[in-house]
């Protein structure tokens, strides 16, 4: 009898969970974004890990691979999510923003040596 009720009581939680969940109006942030997709790679990415080290020959000795998992998850989630805020849709148009390179000339160091500096616009925001 306890089973059937933690059963019952399992599903109807699972159910009312979904029920009472509103959707967000809010408007997304793109360093929102970048940070959400990077948790959620990286939370994959060890997950991954964590099965590929479960088929190793000794699984303790490679705990690596979870680290490994998670670094690479991080950096493709970021990447992906990064890749999605430069497109912007303008009066109906796909754009593609890239940022700029700009080159710019330093002052001589004390070696008499003039060091070039590539610049670029890597964040930008409407406020």
């Amino acid at each position: 009898m306890n089973s059937i009720v933690r059963k019952v009581s399992l599903v109807l939680s699972l159910v009312l969970s979904f029920c009472w969940a509103a959707p967000c109006r809010a408007a997304e942030s793109s360093l929102k974004g970048i940070l959400t997709d990077s948790l959620d790679g990286g939370l994959s990415g060890s997950l991954v890990g964590a099965a590929v080290m479960a088929f190793a020959n000794k699984p303790v000795e490679n705990l690596d691979y979870m680290a490994y998992g998670t670094a690479t998850g991080v950096m493709v989630g970021a990447a992906y999510s990064i890749g999605k805020a430069m497109v912007v849709m303008e009066n109906g148009k796909m754009k593609w923003s890239m940022p700029i390179v700009i080159p710019d000339i330093k002052d001589s160091n004390s070696n008499g040596k003039t060091p070039i500096v590539f610049m670029a616009e890597v964040l930008r925001g409407k406020f």
